[in-house]
């Protein structure tokens, strides 16, 4: 039996959902913002350059206001027959009334002053071609004809008239003129249809004058319809009137700017937040530390969360050198330090014993949290009560440019200065650090001068030692490899590629480096959290895993 969900149960459910969404699109916020500017600054380009259109248009109703009698045929003449009112709206827009219509004055300047408007707009793809347009021309015909709109309003029997124009005053002046026309023009087919009635009908009276007295009761009811017929001629009753003229437009008609924006602003979003929601479905990069055990099988120690971002806080610059004031510097926050103890502790229980240790901190590229990891391990072990000594073998960083006290390792490497004096106590008990130091020719010959074994047996009165490497794979990677119990691989959260790490890692492994782990850097917490919300960890590529170096 499947179980029952509550209401409440429903409510959180959906607004995990919600939640989810958002912190893919917040995720992909850049891939968000592209998309959505990349198609609202078109859309409001063309809104705003495309000219506006004017409509103006007059009303008249067929047949007659009211029946002469009750009868069904009475009633749909009063409601419209659909019939008749079909025939009208094609007897409006003929050709034969538009052409009447534009032989009115002044409707001829009125057209060539439009043409000539659209004309100058350069920006509008298919200008018109104005020196075709002349009176009586079939393109004057299409022109106007394309422009002109004759349409009932429901089911009643009114029939509006319109015209729309780039100018006002067109549409004013060509709105009228087909509305006059149509108008006139029923009126004299009604006049003229009953002025032939009448005659006909006097003319068989004075034929049969001398009839019997009983066709003379007849002819005398055909007098009688005569002169009704006669009277309504005089009156001119219309089958066309007119309710109202058209109106000079003050606003435009089209486009519908704010309409237009607002679609487009919802359009934009919708697809904006879809090609973000499908980037961030198919990235690789980093999201969750379940992602590196699939793809390489090798243990992830810890998440180190970014750290704030505080005014002087060098971990956040783009060339970091670790030097006493980033060891000093009171950067890290509850989440961080929580983190740092962990990774700490699980390296302590990965090891098997309590004796000094030495662990080279490397990465492939900078800018991927190799510092804020060698800092954080370095600050969590002294707070634990160990000896920590940190050693900044990165001088191929272009940052250490101030000779540090003592000459820092590249003085001790080139044998200018004893390890006990380049050593420098931080503002942490039982956390001290030698520095890079300024080095003028190449690192990797340094390195080979027969000084780092000395080094390094000196260093081993500490509890711990961090070798804080260069990025990426230098020639004096594998011989600090060497004199470490493993490399501690640092990766940056939500930049790295998971198939760059697995590269990186083969190559190691290729190189014969023992690696201890990968630490993850630079985590948000909040966006972790939404991931693993959304996603959780993915599943392994079909390929061979890396076989571990334990």
């Amino acid at each position: 039996m499947e179980p029952t969900l509550f209401p409440s149960q429903s409510l959180n459910t959906e607004v995990d959902d919600v939640t989810k969404l958002f912190g893919r699109l917040w995720r992909r916020r850049g891939w968000f913002i592209m998309v959505f500017v990349a198609i609202m600054l078109p859309l409001i380009a063309v809104v705003g350059l495309w000219p506006s259109s004017f409509y103006a248009s007059g009303t008249v109703i067929i047949g007659n206001l009211e029946p002469a009698d009750s009868s069904l045929a009475a009633a749909i003449q009063k409601l419209g027959d659909p019939a008749d009112l079909a025939s009208q709206l094609l007897v409006a827009k003929s050709p034969r009334m538009i052409r009447l219509a534009l032989e009115g004055p002044g409707v001829f300047q009125a057209i060539t002053e439009e043409c000539n408007y659209g004309a100058s707009l350069s920006y509008m793809p298919f200008p018109p071609d104005c020196s075709k347009l002349k009176p009586g021309s079939r393109e004057l015909l299409d022109y106007v004809s394309s422009r002109y709109s004759v349409q009932a309003e429901g089911p009643s029997r009114i029939i509006s008239i319109g015209y729309s124009s780039r100018l006002p005053e067109v549409s004013f002046v060509l709105a009228n003129a087909l509305l006059i026309t149509y108008l006139e023009d029923q009126r004299g087919e009604n006049a003229h249809a009953r002025e032939t009635a009448v005659s006909w009908l006097l003319k068989e009276q004075k034929a049969n004058d001398q009839a019997s007295q009983l066709r003379q009761t007849f002819y005398h009811e055909l007098y009688k319809k005569a002169t009704d017929l006669e009277t309504e001629r005089r009156d001119l009753p219309n089958p066309a009137r007119l309710v109202s003229l058209a109106e000079l437009p003050v606003r435009p008609s089209s486009p519908k700017r704010l309409r237009l924006l607002a679609a487009g602003f919802v359009m934009s979003a919708f697809l904006a937040g879809f090609v973000a929601a499908l980037k961030d479905q198919r990235s690789r990069r980093i999201r969750f530390p379940g992602d590196i055990r699939a793809f390489t099988s090798e243990p992830v120690f810890s998440s180190l969360p970014r750290p704030p971002a505080r005014k002087g806080n060098h971990l956040l610059k783009s060339r970091n050198q670790l030097s006493l004031n980033t060891i000093s510097n009171h950067w890290e926050s509850p989440l961080l330090a929580k983190a740092a103890r962990t990774l700490y502790a699980e390296l302590a229980l990965d090891n098997g014993r309590q004796s000094a240790r030495c662990i080279l901190i490397a990465s492939a590229t900078s800018e991927e949290g190799k510092t804020l990891t060698t800092i954080a391990l370095a600050r969590a072990a002294a707070e634990s009560g160990r000896q920590v000594l940190v050693i900044d073998c990165d001088l191929r960083n272009l940052g250490n440019q101030c000779p540090p006290a003592g000459g820092g390792l590249a003085g001790i490497l080139r044998g200018e200065t004893e390890p006990q004096d380049a050593v420098v106590q931080t503002s942490m008990k039982g956390l001290e650090v030698v520095e890079a130091g300024v080095v003028d020719t190449e690192p990797a010959m340094l390195f080979i001068g027969g000084q780092l074994p000395k080094l390094m047996n000196w260093a081993r009165r500490y509890d711990l030692i961090l070798l804080h490497g260069s990025s990426g794979f230098v020639p004096e990677l594998r011989l600090l490899a060497s004199h470490a119990e493993g490399v501690l691989w640092s990766v940056r959260w939500g930049r790295t590629l998971l198939r760059n790490v697995r590269d990186d890692l083969q190559d190691l492994h290729g190189q014969r480096v023992k690696l201890l782990g990968v630490a993850v850097t630079m985590v948000d917490p909040k966006e972790m959290r939404y991931h693993q919300r959304c996603t959780g960890a993915v599943e392994p590529e079909p390929k061979e895993a890396l076989p571990t170096a334990h």
